[in-house]
Order: C-alpha cells, then sequence, then structure tokens
C-alpha cells in the first residue's frame, strides 16, 4: 500500500489543482441546454422508483416486464407474484409498491 509520503509531491500538487478546476472548466464549457439536460438525467436516476418486496411472498428479488398490450408489470422472481400493470417500468414499480 503507497501512502502520500511515497509520491512526488509535485505530481500531488497537480493533481490536485487540475481536480479543482475540472468540474469548474466542464460546466464552463457545456451550454445552459446541456447542464440541464444532464442535471434532469442525474435527479430522474436519482429519485428512480424502485420495486420494494414481494406483496405476496414477502421477499426481494423482481423483475420488470414488458407486456404484449405495450404495459410493464413487476413479476417476482421467487414466487412469480404478478403486479398490477403501467403504461412505463416507473408507473408498474409504483403500483407495485402500493400493495405493501
Amino acid at each position: 500500500m503507497r501512502t502520500t509520503t511515497d509520491k512526488n509531491p509535485n505530481a500531488v500538487a497537480l493533481g490536485h489543482l487540475g481536480g479543482l478546476k475540472g468540474g469548474k472548466a466542464r460546466a464552463a464549457a457545456l451550454s445552459r441546454e446541456q447542464r440541464r439536460e444532464i442535471a434532469q438525467t442525474a435527479a430522474r436516476a436519482r429519485w428512480k422508483p424502485i420495486p420494494l418486496a414481494c406483496p405476496f411472498c414477502h421477499k426481494t428479488g423482481h423483475s420488470i416486464e414488458w407486456l404484449d398490450e405495450d404495459c410493464y408489470a413487476v413479476v417476482c422472481i421467487n414466487c412469480a407474484g404478478f403486479g398490477p400493470q403501467g403504461k412505463d417500468e416507473d408507473e408498474a414499480i409504483k403500483k407495485w409498491n402500493g400493495y405493501n
């Protein structure tokens, strides 16, 4: 295992400076619309609903299945419990979580 005393202090200082301006430099290079799109994508990923435990067998482990009727449903991989249908994955997960 290397410690900071094993590293070249000049290289450490340069790396630190680059890290300090990296995010600011990237933000300055992006348009307002690009920054907004990146932020919205991050927020959707951060707040994306996740399926809770199965209301039938009370275990975790699910798959989200696309059905023939152009809708989605959460299915328990343990007991094959089938949740309500939603028009997209997020809606199907929210309806599944409403069972609990």
